[in-house]
Protein backbone atom coordinates (compact mmCIF):
# COMPACT_ATOMS: atom_id res chain seq x y z
CA UNK A 1 0.00 0.00 0.00
CA UNK A 2 1.15 3.72 -0.77
CA UNK A 3 -0.33 6.65 0.66
CA UNK A 4 -0.05 10.54 -1.31
CA UNK A 5 -1.42 13.33 -1.54
CA UNK A 6 -1.62 15.55 -4.36
CA UNK A 7 -1.83 19.79 -5.00
CA UNK A 8 -0.90 22.25 -7.48
CA UNK A 9 1.16 24.22 -5.67
CA UNK A 10 4.97 24.09 -7.06
CA UNK A 11 7.47 21.34 -5.73
CA UNK A 12 9.25 23.58 -3.79
CA UNK A 13 6.55 24.57 -1.78
CA UNK A 14 5.13 21.24 -1.49
CA UNK A 15 8.00 19.65 -0.13
CA UNK A 16 8.23 22.21 2.61
CA UNK A 17 4.84 22.04 3.60
CA UNK A 18 5.07 18.43 3.93
CA UNK A 19 8.37 18.84 5.69
CA UNK A 20 6.76 21.17 7.78
CA UNK A 21 3.88 19.17 9.11
CA UNK A 22 5.76 15.81 8.95
CA UNK A 23 4.07 13.89 6.55
CA UNK A 24 4.96 10.35 6.44
CA UNK A 25 3.99 10.20 2.80
CA UNK A 26 4.88 11.49 -0.68
CA UNK A 27 3.02 14.64 -1.40
CA UNK A 28 2.94 14.64 -5.45
CA UNK A 29 2.65 18.33 -7.17
CA UNK A 30 -0.26 18.23 -10.02
CA UNK A 31 0.30 21.94 -11.50
CA UNK A 32 -1.41 21.00 -14.48
CA UNK A 33 -4.20 19.53 -13.20
CA UNK A 34 -3.97 16.15 -14.79
CA UNK A 35 -4.83 14.28 -11.91
CA UNK A 36 -7.35 16.35 -10.71
CA UNK A 37 -9.46 16.08 -13.84
CA UNK A 38 -9.07 12.49 -14.03
CA UNK A 39 -10.19 12.17 -10.54
CA UNK A 40 -12.90 14.64 -10.60
CA UNK A 41 -11.84 16.90 -7.98
CA UNK A 42 -11.37 20.32 -9.16
CA UNK A 43 -13.46 22.65 -7.96
CA UNK A 44 -14.64 24.84 -11.16
CA UNK A 45 -15.66 27.82 -9.59
CA UNK A 46 -12.19 28.69 -7.75
CA UNK A 47 -10.32 26.56 -9.77
CA UNK A 48 -9.03 24.31 -6.62
CA UNK A 49 -8.32 20.76 -5.54
CA UNK A 50 -11.66 19.16 -3.86
CA UNK A 51 -10.23 17.63 -0.49
CA UNK A 52 -11.80 14.07 -1.76
CA UNK A 53 -9.59 11.12 -0.92
CA UNK A 54 -9.56 7.52 -3.60
CA UNK A 55 -8.48 4.15 -2.75
CA UNK A 56 -6.59 3.37 -6.08
CA UNK A 57 -6.10 0.11 -7.96
CA UNK A 58 -1.99 -0.03 -8.71
CA UNK A 59 -3.43 0.38 -11.92
CA UNK A 60 -5.30 3.82 -10.62
CA UNK A 61 -8.77 2.48 -10.81
CA UNK A 62 -10.69 3.92 -8.13
CA UNK A 63 -11.94 1.28 -5.27
CA UNK A 64 -13.43 3.58 -3.23
CA UNK A 65 -14.22 7.50 -2.65
CA UNK A 66 -14.05 9.54 0.60
CA UNK A 67 -15.97 12.59 0.17
CA UNK A 68 -14.17 15.68 2.35
CA UNK A 69 -12.22 13.17 3.62
CA UNK A 70 -8.85 15.40 3.61
CA UNK A 71 -10.60 18.09 4.47
CA UNK A 72 -10.26 20.82 7.47
CA UNK A 73 -11.82 18.79 10.89
CA UNK A 74 -12.37 15.74 8.75
CA UNK A 75 -11.04 12.61 10.35
CA UNK A 76 -8.53 10.18 8.05
CA UNK A 77 -9.15 7.52 10.20
CA UNK A 78 -11.70 6.30 7.94
CA UNK A 79 -10.25 6.29 5.01
CA UNK A 80 -7.37 4.39 6.90
CA UNK A 81 -9.57 1.63 8.23
CA UNK A 82 -10.39 1.10 4.85
CA UNK A 83 -7.02 0.33 3.77
CA UNK A 84 -6.65 -1.55 6.44
CA UNK A 85 -9.66 -3.79 5.79
CA UNK A 86 -8.48 -4.05 2.17
CA UNK A 87 -4.93 -4.26 2.27
CA UNK A 88 -4.19 -5.49 6.23
CA UNK A 89 -2.26 -3.99 8.36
Amino acid sequence: MRIVGAGFAEPDVNRGWADALAYEYELWTDTEQVLAAHYDVLDPAEELPLRHAYILEPDGAAVLFHEGAVSVGADPGRVLEDCRLLFGS
